[in-house]
């Protein structure tokens, strides 16, 4: 329990250091993370809410679509210009994952079927009961 709060008390101690400097390469890499987190699970969350229509599968290919979309232009543009130039971009990078996640998810889940249909049903109940 004491390492656990001593652990605690560091991190917190980073977060206020890290909070109250510009560190550049902090904010670079939160950019990028929550480009991924959001280009991933933007396209399977509001898909996944809303239609019944969608397929585990094509959840998948959302996640991995923004992961991609995310990776690769970020290491493009690092051999061509460098990582400074790929973390100035990465707002747009996370824009871009996210649009084609959106995409991506309803595309495949087209060609795609869900495996329990007597499941999705079940879940999208709450909908049908006014």
């Amino acid at each position: 329990m004491l390492l656990t709060r001593l652990l605690c008390l560091a991190f917190v101690a980073c977060s206020f250091i890290f909070a109250t400097r510009n560190i550049p390469i902090i904010v670079s890499l939160m950019s990028f993370s929550w480009g991924v987190v959001s280009g991933c699970f933007i396209g399977p969350y509001i898909w996944g809410l809303f239609s019944k229509k969608i397929t585990k599968i094509g959840a998948y290919a959302g996640i991995l679509s923004g992961l991609l979309v995310v990776g690769i232009s970020t290491l493009v543009i690092t051999l061509n210009s460098g990582f400074a130039a790929a973390a100035s971009k990465s707002p747009e990078m996370g824009v871009a994952a996210m649009a084609v996640s959106m995409v991506i998810v309803p595309l495949v889940s087209v060609f795609t079927k869900n495996k329990d249909q007597n499941r999705v049903e079940e879940i999208f109940t709450c909908y049908n009961e006014d």
